[in-house]
């Protein structure tokens, strides 16, 4: 009858599983960046993020954008981004406004048509969003492409994707992103007691986010910064 290994023999079969697991989820992160890296160049996404930081919209083709006078309703629109990401705006000609906020879209119209209108005070509005996907894998029940319209969390991503394959354990979420200098890596832990009051799980995705769902280590922490991958 065999003998159960002892010793050193155990210890090196299990620190080479150790070594095959993290392989693996290495090469798990390679394809969806691959991925991810294919789907970057369809759209850009500007400025920097950390997650304590609020994300913003920004404005994409397809998008409904409503503007609307205080004192000159006349010149009120409603209108639908182009696929060249511009808005063609009354008096004032064709605008690119893909990747602009809200807030900085504004400001740049005020600054415009206060050169033509004595008192330009407006607001402006996203009536409806364009439809874009996110790409989920990892521990969860139906991996895959998700086509989304507006904001999604995290939270809402795993639910949408059928939910974590078994709730009994801790895991850790890494979201890849591109934010305009490189591909940035976010890093969150799934506490089962904690369950959908996970840290940051309101976390905002952008248009072709990675996510990768991985059971947790005992050493795993919650990233508190977004660091930098390549």
């Amino acid at each position: 009858m065999a003998q159960p290994l002892r010793g050193t023999a155990s210890k090196t079969i299990l620190k080479l599983a150790r070594m095959l697991q993290s392989c693996l989820t290495q090469i798990a992160l390679v394809l969806l960046l691959a991925y991810w890296s294919a789907c970057s160049g369809l759209i850009e996404t500007g400025g920097k993020s950390s997650l304590g930081e609020k994300i913003e919209y920004k404005i994409r083709p397809g998008d409904v954008v409503e503007i609307r006078f205080q004192h000159y309703p006349d010149f009120n629109q409603t209108l639908i981004v182009s696929s060249q990401g511009t808005l063609s705006l009354r008096m004032i000609g064709v605008m690119h406004v893909t990747d602009l906020t809200q807030d900085i879209f504004k400001e740049l119209i005020v600054e415009k048509y206060g050169q033509v209108l004595a008192d330009p005070r407006l607001s402006v509005s996203v009536l409806q969003t364009s439809n874009y996907s996110v790409y989920i894998n990892g521990e969860i029940n139906n991996p895959g492409m998700l086509r989304i319209r507006g904001g999604l969390t995290i939270t809402e991503s795993i639910i949408m994707a059928g939910g974590l394959k078994d709730q009994s354990l801790d895991y850790q979420v890494i979201v890849l992103r591109n934010r305009g200098s490189g591909v940035k890596v976010h890093k969150f832990v799934i506490k089962k007691n904690e369950r959908w009051k996970f840290s940051n799980g309101d976390f905002k995705l952008a248009p072709f986010d990675v996510i990768y769902i991985k059971k947790s280590s005992p050493s795993t922490t919650t990233s508190k910064k977004s660091t930098k991958l390549i």
